[in-house]
């Protein structure tokens, strides 16, 4: 059996110890004893402390990049606001009736959020022409 332990030291420093335990038995098959091995794992979960905060942060730098593309894409075309979100909401439910792991969900939803990013780069008077494109506008 293996656990990870967290101990507070005399001083007070936190100390994460990789605790394995052993049943020692006889030709019996008799318990007499337990072999316990422990390991030092400070500084690794201290890292993984740390990494854990910065994918954090990257994740919100990364929503908050998002937001300002959706605001300029719905700026750009006016008569879609809200799609982009509601196609994220959408496939983000079927993702999660297909039983697919949260972070692939996660992904699913920000794939539905930016699906029309490319809008961002065509006119805005192409964008909200009616009725067909001309043969210019079509190549633009």
């Amino acid at each position: 059996m293996s656990a990870e332990i967290r101990e507070v030291t005399k001083d007070g420093r936190g100390l994460w110890i990789n605790m394995t335990l052993t049943p020692r038995v006889d030709e019996n098959n008799n318990l007499i004893g337990i072999l316990g091995i422990g390991e030092d794992i400070t500084e690794r979960k201290i890292a993984e402390e740390e990494r854990n905060r910065s994918m954090e942060k990257l994740k919100k730098a990364l929503e908050g990049i998002i937001q300002a593309m959706v605001v300029t894409v719905e700026t750009k075309d006016p008569y879609t606001a809200g799609h982009q979100r509601r196609t994220a909401e959408l496939a983000t439910a079927i993702a999660r009736d297909l039983g697919l792991p949260e972070e692939k969900i996660e992904s699913i939803r920000m794939a539905g959020i930016i699906h029309d990013l490319g809008k961002i780069a065509i006119p805005g008077e192409i964008l909200s022409k009616p009725g067909r494109l001309n043969e210019i506008q079509v190549q633009v």
